[in-house]
């Protein structure tokens, strides 16, 4: 057990990761319990590479950063038509990528998709100028997936990319259609495909067969992005926003969950977070005694691998407690003041010695089925070997010898005698047979076993 949960928690740092993450009901996790999660933590990551510090959770909980504001990045897509216009195409064209890049990272909005826009087609119009066709057909097919009726400005803009994107545009048009239908487990929300804003969920859409990034934003709460593929079909999906309600960046960084459903979210928001694995800290109060729960999640199996805890001293840890708790979940070692949870032999139901009666009569039933077919069978070889013996004595035409009369007709009686023998235990046999199977069938529904023995 041991070995399992170090594969979850001593990786390489460049490999898996692990979050440990503060949970409580809402409003979120308070001062103390974050307080002991960074101590947990801070333990973890020195003895466990892949353990990410608050400042990743937060990032990973606030989404991607692009490290620039949209003011910034206007004033970068002007140093790039700058360069562009002093003759430094190639500057341009590393100075565009950039902006986009950073566009993309940047929450979906329709300011953002204005520039976004506005920097992607002054990318593909550059391209054509250095002569090359595909990344600016590249950049032309992308550009029209996410707004097919983009209009490109004749008076800012070449010809040559006008006929440009009006070829990606009636290529894409001609494409077999799609539909993509978007739900949403909040009211009023934005959907945006591609970074640009199609309406409000509930809502189907039309597309070309491809790949679609669909985000969603309700109020100032956005749901996880989700990519979809409509290359073979139509497609329907939910914007699912319980995991970033839930999401407490300042408070942890932690979560804000009910009991009810905290097993179950943090799954997901493991996911959300792109965790490999979490350990979620809680205060449990049991028997008048408050602990420290630290449970370990496999993120990407959706399991509960281990649970620990740690009891409560005016609410603190003791002096051992985060060390020791560490330990625990490194190593797979018991030390106090840690201890299992739930607590070994607790809350374990009685062991109920199932019957196995009908184990043993369908055991003594099959016993008798054998025997009985054994009888059957010997009393039908009988029965023929006493026939035989009366047709011996029997003349050609049908007659018997006087002298021979009496044995003649006894072995008819013997025959008849053993004949009515094998059909009795013939059918006892099968009626043992069936009762063997009919209770058999019960006794395993019954045990869980075959038979009345254990193996």
């Amino acid at each position: 057990m041991a070995v399992l949960l170090v594969s979850h928690v001593a990786r390489p740092a460049d490999a898996d990761t692990l979050g440990v993450i503060a949970v409580a009901p809402q409003p979120g996790p308070s001062p103390e319990l974050v307080e002991m999660t960074g101590q947990l933590r801070l333990v973890l990551s020195e003895r466990s590479p892949g353990v990410l510090d608050a400042e990743a959770l937060r990032d990973r909980m606030s989404g991607p950063s692009s490290g620039a504001s949209l003011e910034e990045l206007g004033k970068a897509y002007e140093g790039a038509l700058a360069a562009y216009l002093n003759g430094d195409y190639e500057g341009s064209v590393r100075t565009l990528q950039a902006v986009i890049e950073d566009l993309e990272k940047l929450p979906d909005d329709r300011e953002t998709f204005r520039q976004w826009t506005r920097a992607m087609m002054r990318l593909a119009s550059t391209e054509l100028d250095l002569d090359r066709r595909d990344a600016a057909r590249q950049a032309a097919d992308r550009l029209v997936r996410a707004d097919p009726d983009v209009h490109v400005d004749a008076a800012q803009f070449p010809p040559r990319l006008v006929r440009l994107i009006a070829s990606a545009r009636s290529e894409l048009r001609s494409a077999p259609a799609r539909q993509l239908s978007v739900k949403s487990s909040a009211n009023a929300v934005r959907v945006f495909v591609n970074g640009r804003e199609v309406g409000t969920a509930p809502l189907t859409v039309n597309l070309a067969r491809g790949r679609y990034r669909v985000a969603g934003v309700h109020r100032s709460v956005r749901a996880p992005a989700l990519q979809v593929d409509l290359t073979d079909g139509d497609r329907s999906v939910t914007l699912d926003f319980s995991v970033s309600q839930a999401l407490r960046p300042d408070l942890g960084p932690g979560l804000a969950l009910a009991d009810a459903e905290r097993a179950r979210r943090l799954v997901a928001a493991g996911g959300f977070l792109r965790l490999d694995s979490m350990l979620a800290t809680t205060f449990l109060d049991e028997g008048g005694a408050s602990y420290l729960l630290a449970s370990l999640y496999d993120v990407r199996r959706g399991m509960l691998m281990r649970e620990g805890r740690v009891r409560l001293a005016d609410r603190s840890l003791p002096g051992e407690g985060a060390a020791r708790l560490a330990d625990f979940f490194v190593t797979g070692r018991i030390a106090p003041p840690v201890e299992p949870y739930p607590p070994i032999g607790a809350s374990l139901p009685p062991v109920v010695e199932k019957s196995r009666t009908l184990a043993w009569t369908a055991f003594g039933a099959g016993i008798a089925a054998v025997g009985l077919g054994g009888v059957s069978v010997w009393q039908a070889i009988s029965s023929g070997n006493s026939y035989d013996s009366a047709r011996v004595l029997l003349q050609a035409n049908g007659s018997v010898q006087p002298q021979d009369a009496g044995a003649y007709d006894r072995y008819l009686s013997d025959g008849d005698s053993a004949s009515r023998k094998a059909i009795v235990t013939g059918i006892g046999a099968g009626i043992c047979a069936v009762t063997t199977g009919i209770l058999g069938y019960l006794s395993y529904k019954q045990t869980g076993e075959i038979g009345p023995f254990r193996f």
